[in-house]
This record gives structure tokens, C-alpha cells and sequence, in this order.
């Protein structure tokens, strides 16, 4: 699938998503469908500009994907302290996008070496500042593979299949 053809897809879903929400067949808060919408087009940001091979795209996308993320977390599951975690997530999703931007299009050590920083100062402040122990963090992730285990597992399918076809298209075109 091409970009242009995930754009349009994206955008006709986000367009459904909407006339649902407003003739009222989707009750949901509008923090949530900004969650979800910032996933998506993050998704697709990321996707179409890592096939172009654009630095600035697939960070960008990361950094929407990822907050869309953390926005989904905040709104699903109540977090006690806010403010305390807004900061050290915020490191994290900056420092995980452009360490997926180093990774995926052109490795510059010191964006590497940046990168890896700040996602050591975003875990180091919920270290820190946070009640944050081994065994939370452990119950935490049980927690969540637990509930979402058939998702990560298909999510996990889809990029395998996907990341197969394009290396196989890219083959044949070489």
C-alpha cells in the first residue's frame, strides 16, 4: 500500500469516526477520539515517510503516535499524580522517536548518543521522583500484556507482514 492510499484511508476513517461521534452512535470523550486520531495519523506519518526515508516525518509521526499513546493511558486508566508523569513521558516519547528515526533512516551518533539520554533522564525522573519499584513496574506490564496480549500479538503479525511484503516488493524492483 502506498502512502497516498494510506493517507486517504486514514483520513476517510477519521471522517467515519467523526459522523459517528456527532450523530451519536460513538459516546466517547473528546480526549479519547484525540487519543485515537493522534495514533492513527501517527501510524500513517510514520509509515509513509519511512518508506520516502524522511528523518523528519517518521519523528514527527513517532512523537504523534506516541503521545496519541500516552493520551490514550491518561484518559483509559487513572493515574494518580499527573503532573509528576507528564514530564518524565514527555521525555520518553521525544526520546523514543528520535531514536526510531536514528534506527529506521540514518544513524548520527550523536542524535543516537541524545536520544538515549533522554530517555535515561524521562526513566530516571519517574525513578526519582515517583513511589516507581521493580515489582509496580513488573505488575504493571503483566497488567497490561495480560489485557492487550491478542492485540500486541496481531499488531506484532501485521508489521511482520507488512515489513515482508515491502522487502519483497523492493526485491523484485532491484
Amino acid at each position: 500500500m502506498d502512502s497516498n492510499k494510506l493517507n486517504k484511508l486514514l483520513i476517510a476513517f477519521a471522517v467515519i469516526l467523526f459522523i459517528l461521534l456527532i450523530s451519536g452512535v460513538i459516546k466517547a470523550n473528546i480526549l479519547i477520539i484525540a487519543a485515537y486520531l493522534s495514533i492513527i495519523i501517527g501510524i500513517g506519518l510514520f509509515y509513509s515517510s519511512n518508506i520516502k526515508k524522511h528523518l523528519a516525518g517518521v519523528v514527527i509521526g513517532s512523537i504523534i503516535f506516541l503521545s496519541g499513546s500516552v493520551m490514550f493511558v491518561f484518559t483509559k486508566y487513572e493515574i494518580v499524580g499527573l503532573g509528576k508523569i507528564f514530564v518524565p513521558a514527555a521525555l520518553f516519547v521525544l526520546g523514543v522517536s528520535l531514536l526510531a528515526g536514528n534506527l529506521l533512516i540514518r544513524i548520527n551518533k550523536a542524535s543516537l548518543i541524545l536520544s538515549i539520554l533522554i530517555i535515561m533522564g524521562g526513566v530516571w525522573l519517574v525513578w526519582d521522583k515517583g513511589n516507581a519499584n521493580m515489582g509496580l513496574f513488573y505488575s504493571a506490564v503483566f497488567a497490561i500484556l495480560k489485557n492487550y496480549w491478542l492485540i500486541i500479538i496481531l499488531t506484532a503479525a501485521v508489521i511482520g507482514l507488512i515489513s515482508y511484503w515491502f522487502n519483497k516488493r523492493t526485491d523484485k524492483m532491484n
